[in-house]
């Protein structure tokens, strides 16, 4: 019997099966699903576990997700930290997923930049969560290379990808609802988020902090949602903006000091000193009171007040 468990429990160990938060070593190849390569633990992380990055990785910094991960939390850390692409191969061609309520992180210290090549999704079950982008680096940008999309399978519920922090995100994958019955997106914090692809995600977007930077009907969907402007937060964008003052589906609605930049001007949240021309609206007077909005010229900056109608 005794030589029956320990022979069970050698396989268990070396296919990962004794999941918990480990820290990336990198020590014998690429492979996330390696025991050895998660640091003294010896223990592949995995659903409800953290994955931490704050090494060199031993020069294994093209990671291997084989058949797909579940992770709680995607963690970079320190100065130290390499510049890892999370998915080998094509973009999209493997697939990272978020328990619910999870998040990837970058802390402040990191310096370089940080690639997801994997499509991400969001959640693993049915119903309303929100999934952190927290990129506090300001001397690093964050790239989501593969697709973004919540649920699958046909879970659903409302997803929100909740992007904050100092640093500066780069979104260039589609962001679709997936197996979600909506998922919508929320910017805070100083950072710049660029939205490079056409979206199609049929929930809300809030600009409620720093610059999100996307081309109005592309990037940024124009039929569904509500598209909030809060806080200091700055829509930079090209195009026309249609939409009817208000909170329902296809409207949008002003609060705080946030505002628009045409994109090919450098915009700046109002009160930010870095470059550029700083992007007012919001509480700016009668705006807020008539029927719609038709927005942006390039090459220009509208106040609320300026805008036509």
């Amino acid at each position: 019997m005794r030589r029956i468990l320990i022979w069970v429990l050698m396989i268990a160990a070396a296919n990962g099966a004794w999941a918990a938060n480990g820290t990336w070593s990198g020590l014998l190849n690429n492979i996330w699903a390696t025991t050895n390569n998660w640091g003294s633990t010896n223990a592949v992380p995995g659903s409800g576990n953290t994955a931490t990055f704050n090494n060199a990785g031993s020069g294994n910094t093209t990671l291997d997700l084989g058949a797909g991960v579940t992770i709680a939390t995607l963690l970079f850390d320190t100065a130290n930290a390499a510049a890892y692409t999370i998915g080998s191969g094509a973009v999209g061609s493997q697939m990272l997923a978020l328990n619910d309520s999870g998040a990837i992180t970058l802390n402040s210290t990191v310096a370089n930049n940080q690639l997801v090549n994997a499509n991400l999704l969001l959640g693993t079950a049915t119903g309303p969560f929100s999934y952190g982008i927290n990129q506090n680096a300001p001397a690093a940008t964050l790239t989501l290379a593969g697709s973004v999309q919540g649920g699958s399978s046909g879970l659903g519920g409302a997803k929100t990808l909740m992007i904050t922090g100092a640093g500066n995100t780069t979104i260039s994958g589609i962001i679709a609802n997936g197996g979600a019955s909506s998922v919508s997106l929320s910017k805070s914090g100083v950072g710049i988020l660029v939205m490079t692809n056409a979206n199609t995600y049929s929930g809300n977007t809030t600009a409620g902090g720093g610059v999100l930077r996307a081309d109005y009907g592309a990037g940024l969907p124009s039929a569904t949602g509500v598209l909030y402007l809060q806080g200091n937060g700055v829509l930079e964008t090209t195009g026309t903006i249609a939409r009817t003052l208000g909170t329902g589906a296809g409207n949008i609605s002003f609060s705080g000091s946030g505002g628009f930049a045409a994109r090919g001007d450098r915009a700046r949240a109002p009160g930010d000193p870095g470059p550029g021309r700083e992007a007012r609206g919001g509480d700016q007077g009668a705006a807020k009171t008539q029927r719609g909005i038709e927005a942006l010229r390039q090459g220009s900056i509208f106040q609320t007040t300026n805008l036509q109608y």
